[in-house]
């Protein structure tokens, strides 16, 4: 790691907060500089950091909507899968999770690390078996781990001793951690296997990423870009998501997806603890009411859908057809979130629903940072569009016809025009062989930084589309001219022999876009959340091109002869 960060010119993020700069109002700035001020006005300001003025909308299960209140009814669960969270922890659980932590994490307010835990030996990891046991069984946490050290550090921005433009570290005791990571895991185990949460909210879950949602959203654009449909996919900006949370909703949200099965709660004002590893999962908890909220709703969103013909003569009387369809409404990880509809008005429709849900659960939107990816030729020559996010009417800015929107480190063009993107590869290729070059770096270490960094991130930035071959070319050419300049070769040393499997070589991009490709279709066809999207797509391209049967099985047909 220290390597990477010198090679890549990464320094580490360190403030001194010696003095303050407030501002009480734009014209008339302070600086302060009175040490029992400064730490006064810092406790006030990372205690508040996410605190709303607004009066907490949910209290009670009674005080929501009849709508809501049958969202968040209590579903029911076997008893079966219920025992996964309650049972007792044992030997074998503690052992693999101490194993698997990795090593030079910074430590808690005791200063114990992950290492201090892993030189156990297994008599001793039978008095832990105990501890964690009891507080299993009681639901009484040790008054310390409720304790943690606070780190501000700088966001991309220079800070300019603005408490605003930090965010906070959490370094959390590593029993502590130790001991939730066994209830998360168990927790994974339990939402994985029963299906709880709906499928379009699955971030952090076993099984599932980010990847779900790229090939999603570019599957919405493809087929609506084929059958001359229009698409519209709006993404919006959460404001400080774990902090806002409402505990006593969060305790609701868990009842309704476990039953009440677990411990209580950590005494904490408001919001969960980022660096808590449980976090994430009791943020999707949270948040799934919305999804299922809106997967009910019987109007609106992107329709795939695709005929398989069984009689090409008469096919209107057929009644053999097979028809699949998938329609996609809402898209979530974690506090990314991600709006389809083939109609504005439906769209709205679906806003107004989510606007109810971030009022009573304090989850605050940024409504003025939304943006919208759409095909709609009016809305992108107006420059944006007037949209009602609930009793608010808001002005969303259009991405451009030739520009790119951002979604989850993946850029998506409404016309699937990727010149700008193709630029971008380009760009980041030549700036982080540029940092490179001025190192004093070995072979191996080239090798290295260009398999395990530079190729992952490119690959992950097009995994959604198919690089053409020369923009694959120009990329292999600034790669591969690094690692002769850096390996003492000469310019016109042959490059199958850069690329060869037999020594240590650097990979090939075109090479690795099509196993990349290849993997990633393999993944998707078995994945319940993507296989109905790739098995639309197949559809779609036999019919289009009138094969008798899967393409799929014609490839196999033609590689057998």
């Amino acid at each position: 790691m220290r390597m990477l960060n010198s090679i890549l010119e990464r320094k580490p993020q360190k403030i001194t907060i010696d003095r303050l700069l407030i501002t009480p109002d734009e014209e008339n700035p302070q600086l302060i500089t009175n040490q029992e001020d400064i730490e006064r006005i810092t406790i006030d300001h990372y205690q508040n950091v996410a605190s709303s003025n607004n009066p907490a909308l949910f209290t009670s299960y009674d005080n929501l909507t009849p709508f809501w209140q049958h969202i968040y009814k209590e579903k029911y669960k076997s008893p079966e899968h219920q025992s996964i969270l309650t049972t007792t922890i044992t030997l074998d659980e503690l052992t693999t999770t101490i194993q698997s932590l990795p090593n030079n994490k910074a430590p808690g307010p005791t200063g114990i690390t992950y290492e201090f835990w892993k030189h156990f030996s297994k008599p001793q990891y039978k008095l832990l078996l105990t501890f964690f046991n009891n507080i299993l069984n009681t639901g009484f946490i040790p008054s310390a781990w409720k304790e943690a050290l606070l780190y501000p550090i700088p966001k991309p921005e220079f800070w300019n001793y603005q408490l605003d433009k930090t965010r906070p570290i959490i370094l959390l005791e590593t029993l502590r951690k130790i001991f939730v990571k066994i209830i998360t895991d168990r927790l994974n185990k339990f939402l994985s296997s029963t299906n709880a949460l709906q499928p379009n909210n699955q971030a952090g879950i076993a099984g599932s990423s980010t990847a779900e949602i790229i090939l999603t959203i570019q599957t919405c654009i493809d087929i609506q870009i084929t059958q001359n449909q229009k698409f519209y996919i709006m993404v919006q900006d959460l404001s400080k998501a774990y902090d806002r949370i409402n505990l006593d909703l969060l305790i609701l949200a868990i009842n309704v997806i476990i039953g009440n099965h677990l411990t209580n709660s950590f005494d904490l004002l408001n919001g969960v603890i980022q660096g808590e590893v449980i976090s994430p999962i009791l943020w999707v908890l949270y948040y799934d009411p919305l999804f299922e909220a809106i997967n009910q709703t019987t109007y609106g969103g992107i329709n795939l859908q695709a005929i398989h013909l069984m009689n090409i003569y008469d096919h209107q009387n057929d009644t053999s057809t097979h028809f699949l369809q998938k329609n996609c409404k809402l898209l979530g990880y974690l506090d990314d979130t991600t709006w389809l509809n083939s109609s504005i008005s439906h769209l709205e429709e679906h806003l107004n629903i989510a606007d109810e849900f971030y009022n009573f659960s304090n989850i605050k939107i940024n409504k003025t940072k939304c943006h919208l990816l759409t095909n709609d030729q009016d809305c992108i020559n107006k420059g944006s569009v007037e949209i009602n996010f609930g009793p608010i009417h808001i002005n969303v800015n259009v991405i451009g016809k030739t520009d790119n929107l951002r979604i989850l480190g993946a850029y998506f063009n409404a016309f699937n025009n990727h010149n700008k993107l193709y630029k971008k590869l380009l760009t980041t290729t030549n700036h982080l062989i540029h940092m490179i070059k001025k190192k004093k770096i070995t072979e191996d270490m080239i090798i290295y930084v260009i398999n395990k960094v530079i190729l992952p991130r490119l690959e992950y930035m097009t995994q959604h589309i198919v690089v053409p071959s020369h923009i694959n070319n120009r990329i292999n050419i600034i790669l591969r001219s690094a690692f002769k300049t850096i390996s003492g070769l000469p310019k016109n040393f042959y490059t199958a022999a850069i690329h060869t499997p037999i020594t240590p070589n650097i990979i090939d991009f075109h090479d690795l876009q099509i196993r990349a490709k290849m993997a990633n279709f393999y993944t998707a066809s078995f994945n319940p959340i993507t296989s109905d999207c790739i098995k639309i797509l197949l559809l779609l391209s036999q019919n289009k091109f009138w094969y008798p049967r899967s393409p799929i099985n014609i490839i196999q047909t033609f590689r057998n002869h």
